[in-house]
């Protein structure tokens, strides 16, 4: 598993013991004040360390470039070159511009330089924090930083226990926010932040480097589309490199389309689900129509469910069902050797995260329009995201109440969670990608990122930076995403899309209808028969935990004694749940959050059920 691993000071000299079950570390360095452990995939390159003096640079993940004029340059964006691995990509950058370098990088990773002869150590997140570091002042005065939100109790110096208004939190909305977790003095670092820690003093000062701001740029749709086709060209062409084998997750809709059309090398399309649904057969279609090789990945069981595995590979991000490969990563590291994915490209240029108006009706149900809600207020922000709360175990006035404690102005800014905004316009079209973890869709992107070597071309800081001068009514009735597949192949633009039926060349109006159309269509009037009861068509989410009656009731009997301790659960509520869930009332959201949480590990390490506080688990995780 993919990330790193480091211990700052402390009273007891060498502070490595914590790191030592870790024994096959790609990387591991340890003196008196410092201690590093870091794994990263074979074929990206090493974690590090390079050294630049006195200085030892870590990187973990992949830099894309670097933007000269961020540090005062006129050279604009540079790509890294493909013969420099990221880390020593980051030695380089940092040897020209010291910490600052991380004013002006690409990439979708984290770095951490220690300066030997000052003391100091950096540790640097990227833009939007897209793989989450999380850490903890342990009782010897040291403090522990990792990737693995599930590793730090397990330090012999932690202590931890669930927060009561936080762990409800996420009980209700599957996920958590900012920078808090569901554990007492456990916190993420803050996306594009420095965090520097001196050893001698023990103090520990953050500097963010990049905040978004949302500035629309008003110009015709068409210039829109065109930069996004461009841009999106350009950065898979910096990425691509020759004798590498490359693979798509390819669905029935139009991101990773746009995504394969875009890429100029031959490529591997994958398609995960549970049986050969519209969805796939609009995915293989695609895939071969552009001259590529397709493989369908069937979901059958055989590979385990996600409460088997989920809670050990997630943190507090969300249910381990929309792990999309679970299980089935070896097929996809067999073939290729980098993967690619369109995520993220609705929360950025489409519908998602934007408060819309909606419609109910009786029959019907809700339907969402392609018409902004107006939040002219905190609270009316507040107010719109507990909508999205489960209904049980807190319900909707009771998380707005959670909410409202943690959401506020201070110092003239809008702190949501620990992360400060400039104002309600960056909150509201920004809060949903800014960390990566607010969304919902971290959960498959950091499953894959942790797993194999994974790149989401959409998170690159050009493609965002477009993000933020679109807009709104592009982004609620633009179709971008798909009219710039038009742009790139006409060809893959004119199958139609899994959902509406319609073609990608289709005027946004009769696509908009069409979809809405059809969703009432399949809701009252039925859609395909899958072969068997509660399959799904959906390539991200796996729904084989909830539709096997016997995996639920075995999940909850292994962990009834683990509910107990856990704030807003227990054996009752659960089992009332799945009896409700069996029945036909959709229980799907309690269910998969309560029974990801009760498999996660952590849960044993900081409650009394599971006896002696487990110090010496095997640290099976960060094998690579």
């Amino acid at each position: 598993m993919v990330g790193i691993c480091c211990v700052l000071g402390g009273d007891d000299g060498t502070p490595t013991e914590f790191l030592a079950r870790s024994d096959r570390a790609v990387t591991r360095y340890s003196d008196r004040e410092v201690a590093v452990y870091a794994a990263s995939h074979p074929g990206i390159g090493t974690a590090g360390p390079y050294h630049v003096g006195e200085a030892l640079v870590w990187f973990v993940g992949e830099a894309f470039g670097f933007d000269d004029d961020a540090v005062g340059g006129d050279l604009g964006h540079v790509p890294r070159p493909r013969s420099v691995d990221s880390a020593h990509y980051c030695a380089r950058l940092y040897a020209d511009h010291g910490p600052a370098f991380a004013d002006g990088l690409n990439a979708n990773g984290f770095a951490l330089v220690y300066e030997r002869d000052t003391g100091r150590v950096h540790l640097i997140t990227d833009r939007l924090a897209t793989l989450p570091v999380y850490h903890a002042r342990a009782d010897d005065g040291s403090v522990v930083f990792s990737t693995d939100v599930q590793e730090l109790p397990t330090h012999p110096g932690v202590e931890t226990a669930f927060d009561p208004d936080l762990t409800r939190e996420y009980l209700a909305f599957g996920r958590t926010f900012g920078t808090t977790t569901p554990l007492n003095g456990v916190e993420s670092l803050g996306p594009a932040t420095v965090t520097t820690v001196d050893l001698g003093t023990g103090s520990t000062d953050s500097r963010r480097y990049w905040e978004p701001r949302y500035r629309p740029r008003e110009r015709p749709v068409e210039s829109v589309i065109d930069e996004l086709a461009e841009t999106l060209r350009t950065v898979l062409l910096e990425r691509i490199e020759r004798g590498r084998e490359y693979g798509v997750l390819l669905s029935g809709g139009s991101a990773s389309r746009l995504v394969l059309a875009a890429l100029d090398a031959d490529a591997t399309a994958f398609h995960v689900a549970d049986w050969m649904s519209r969805e796939a057969r609009t995915a293989e279609r695609v895939a071969l129509r552009g001259g590529h090789e397709f493989r369908f990945l069937r979901r059958d069981g055989s590979e385990g469910h996600a409460f088997d595995a989920g809670g050990e590979l997630t943190g507090f991000d969300g249910p381990a069902t929309h792990r999309p490969l679970a299980g089935l990563e070896r097929h996809v590291i067999s073939e290729v050797d980098v993967l690619l994915s369109g995520a993220f490209a609705d929360a950025l240029f489409g519908r998602g995260g934007i408060p819309a108006r909606t419609v109910e009706h009786d029959r019907v149900g809700t339907l969402a329009l392609p018409v902004e809600r107006p939040l002219d207020s905190v609270q009316a922000y507040v107010g719109w995201l507990a909508e999205g709360a489960a209904d049980e175990p807190v319900g909707g006035r009771e998380a707005e109440r959670i909410l409202a404690s943690n959401v506020g102005c201070v110092d003239g800014r809008i702190d949501h969670h620990g992360v400060a905004y400039a104002s309600l316009a960056d909150l509201r079209y920004c809060g949903e990608w800014w960390p990566l973890a607010n969304g919902m869709g971290v959960v498959p992107h950091l499953s894959l990122t942790r797993t194999l070597p994974y790149r989401t071309p959409f998170l690159d800081a050009r493609l965002v930076d477009l993000a933020l001068t679109v807009p709104v009514q592009y982004r609620l009735r633009g179709d971008l995403v798909a009219r710039a597949v038009e742009r790139v192949s006409p060809t893959l633009a004119g199958i139609p899309d899994a959902e509406s039926g319609e073609p990608l060349t289709r005027p946004f109006p009769v696509e908009y209808l069409t979809r809405t159309a059809r969703h009432v269509w399949r809701n009252h009037l039925g859609d395909e028969t899958p072969p068997r009861a509660r399959m799904s068509d959906d390539p991200w989410t796996d729904p084989t935990p909830l539709r096997e009656v016997g995996i639920v009731r075995r999940a909850i009997d292994g962990r009834c004694h683990l509910a107990r301790e856990v704030p807003g659960l227990d054996t009752e509520t659960l089992r009332r749940w799945e009896r409700e869930h069996d029945a036909g009332r959709d229980r799907t959201a309690e269910l998969t959050t309560a029974l990801t949480l009760l498999s996660m590990p952590v849960v044993e390490s900081v409650t009394a059920a599971g006896g002696d506080r487990p110090r010496d688990r095997p640290n099976a995780r960060w094998q690579p």
